[in-house]
């Protein structure tokens, strides 16, 4: 059998990253699991726009929910929209 992973790409959200932090990092593919091998690495990326509304109940569904202070959320309310980056990587391992 295979082993399926998924796991955020490398600008999964992005743009909120960049409102909360000076300095975005990426994030990095997986390693394979210790006894595995990488069959195949599949990136699925897509820019999304969305309303303050949306973004609002995106946050509160992430762990930038902790960081997110009133000063993000206002300075998001002022846009009339946001593109969201929505990044995945789909990896299928199989054992050695």
């Amino acid at each position: 059998g295979s082993l399926y992973v998924v796991s955020p790409g490398e600008h999964h959200l992005f743009e909120l990253k960049s409102l909360i932090y000076d300095n975005v990092k990426l994030h990095k593919a997986p390693e394979t699991p210790q006894g595995f091998e990488l069959v195949e690495r599949t990136k699925l990326q897509q820019t999304h726009r969305m309303e303050f509304e949306c973004v609002e109940h995106l946050i509160m569904m992430t762990p930038f929910a902790w960081k997110f202070k009133q000063q993000h959320m206002d300075r998001l309310q002022k846009m009339d929209h946001i593109e969201i980056t929505l990044s995945f990587l789909i990896n299928q391992y199989q054992r050695k």
